[in-house]
């Protein structure tokens, strides 16, 4: 086969896979042992609290912005929002980040977990 054939054949397979992965098909990714997430949802099997963070991504809704009398409004710019919760022992979160406000969430991401984490001290409170 040559390198022209074996190109388009790349090409074709990465559409049938963005494709395949547009339809919703979610997965359950490990982030640490016991601690899984599938779209917004984690999960943690374990006996202590794991801290889950990840990214929103964002965009500017232009009409929301200030305007100056006679410009166009602002053109739409990407940015992004960190998040993170705690998933207690033996339970599930599902995270709902968001963005400014009037801004559209364009996609998320979760970034990792880690045991314990800002979990404040038991019995503190008050």
């Amino acid at each position: 086969m040559n390198a022209r054939v074996i190109s388009a054949l790349m090409v074709a397979t990465g559409a049938v896979a963005v494709s395949l992965t547009g339809v919703g098909v979610a997965q359950a990714q490990e982030f640490a042992a016991g601690v899984n997430c599938t779209g917004m949802t984690c999960t943690n099997d374990n006996d202590e609290p794991y801290t889950v963070s990840g990214v929103a991504f964002c965009l500017t809704n232009p009409y929301t912005a200030p305007t100056v009398p006679g410009q166009p409004p602002a053109a739409q710019t990407q940015y992004t929002n960190g998040f993170s919760g705690v998933v207690g022992p033996h339970s599930t979160l599902t995270f709902n980040p968001g963005c400014r406000g009037g801004d559209s969430l364009t996609g998320f991401a979760i970034n990792g977990a880690a045991p314990g984490a800002a979990v404040p001290p038991s019995g503190s409170g008050g």
